[in-house]
């Protein structure tokens, strides 16, 4: 049995499709002659957690962790959020809010995690040392883990695979958040050597994948998220959706998704035929920004049939989508909406429930939308293209032909996206 080391920030209880995506890596590729160290910090700063996910992480696997100082602190005093998306949420942002964003761009540079690189490294030093391990994989971001990876790599020549769920250089985020064009070019150093020195790097979307290529000159490998066929219920195929037509949100609603087209296309439906109202639901499984619960609460036709549950386990999950007749799919239209591919995209498509997206129709999540038949996506500005996609589900409905669903996305089980991982550990 050969050994990886994998370097994560995100590990459980946190929770989000960053935890889930080596989480059930870690488990598969131990099918094929490889055994995971995970390396984690012991005290991470998360803004999700799920107890649940603890129950997902095999008795016997070794999880390394190690304790990690984060200067967080800073955020708290200048009470700002420390998550970024989160930060762009308060419009009002006092002198101190500004400042605090301001360094967390261009002081903790790649991010407030790069303290940790030299626990790491002492921590695991007399195991490094001795040839313990075969390969490392390094997941970002946050883009430190790399860094930490790297300092590995330079001092005990150890093999490397970088994972990037997201871009570096060019996440969507930065110019918002404020980062200087020093502070660019060092990150843009920092992301070209990592690239550079990996002995290979993979990404999970078509154009994340040719933005990597740009930087790095080589190869960058294709490997997306996907779905564990084991999460959902033995029975799940054979429950009936609900009586009343239902749609379901699962997530995060913040700044940058905007639920609005979809909102206001569902307030023309339900004033097109009153007695919609009494047959339709909406269901949001997950946090929602209050500007958005403000304006749901203020209309009379979607305050009557719209519930939040708030963030539920993972293993709960499931429960909603047997329900459904229609997943609803927020994507942001920011500037990596052509490469963004939520982890959700292909848990939803596994229910076989019709899929409706509000983003980029010629993004690669509508692209594999369409290839798997599994619904549509509009342009937020199609308003009667998503109320008559709307309508023309709910006819189904009616009829009696949203009763039985069958699995679907079989490319996209994490058992076989797992097999690309270990060959290229191979390699």
């Amino acid at each position: 049995m050969q050994k990886v080391l994998i370097i994560t920030y995100y590990w459980p209880p946190a929770g989000g499709s960053g935890v889930q995506r080596w989480l059930k890596f870690a488990h598969f590729i131990r099918d094929h002659g490889w055994e995971p160290v995970i390396v984690t910090p012991q005290n991470p700063d998360v803004v999700l957690r799920d107890e649940s996910l603890i129950n997902e992480v095999s008795d016997d696997m070794e999880v390394v962790k190690i304790p990690i100082w984060e200067p967080y602190h800073l955020f708290r005093k200048s009470q700002s959020q420390a998550h970024p998306a989160l930060m762009l949420e308060d419009k009002e942002k006092s002198l101190g809010k500004k400042l605090a964003i301001w360094v967390r761009a261009n002081v903790f540079i790649p991010d407030p995690k790069i303290f940790w690189k030299k626990a790491v490294v002492k921590h695991l030093h007399p195991r490094l040392k001795s040839g313990e391990f075969d390969a490392m994989i390094s997941t970002g971001p946050p883009h430190s883990m790399h860094l930490i990876a790297l300092e590995i790599k330079n001092r005990y020549g150890l093999r490397w695979l970088a994972d990037f769920r997201d871009p570096w250089t060019e996440w969507e985020l930065w110019q918002v958040l404020g980062v200087s064009e020093w502070g660019m070019r060092i990150h843009r150093r920092l992301e070209k050597k990592v690239l550079k020195n990996a002995d290979a790097s993979i990404t999970i979307s078509p154009t994340f994948k040719r933005d990597f290529e740009k930087i790095a000159k080589k190869e960058i490998h294709l490997i997306t998220n996907g779905y564990d066929h084991a999460d959902f219920p033995s029975d799940f195929f054979e429950r009936k959706p609900s009586d009343k037509f239902t749609i379901i949100y699962t997530g995060i609603i913040d700044s940058i998704r905007n639920p609005m087209p979809f909102l206001k296309a569902v307030e023309d439906f339900l004033t097109e035929d009153e007695t919609r109202s009494r047959r339709c639901e909406i269901l949001f499984i997950g946090q929602v920004n209050q500007n958005y619960v403000d304006y749901i609460a203020a209309s009379d036709s979607l305050s009557a049939i719209t519930t939040y549950t708030g963030y539920i386990p993972h293993k709960e999950v499931f429960n909603y989508y047997a329900k459904a007749h229609i997943l609803l799919l927020i994507l942001t239209l920011s500037k990596n909406s052509q490469g963004n591919i939520p982890g959700k995209i292909f848990e939803y498509g596994a229910t076989g429930r019709t899929i409706l997206g509000i983003g980029n129709p010629g993004g690669d999540s509508s692209e594999i939308i369409q290839k798997e038949n599994a619904g549509k996506v509009f342009w937020p500005k199609e308003m009667e293209g998503i109320q008559s996609f709307i309508a023309s589900q709910y006819e189904r409905f009616l009829n009696g032909e949203m009763q039985h669903f069958t699995p679907a996305f079989k490319n996209y089980e994490r058992r076989q996206l797992a097999a690309e991982v270990v060959r290229l550990l191979g390699k």
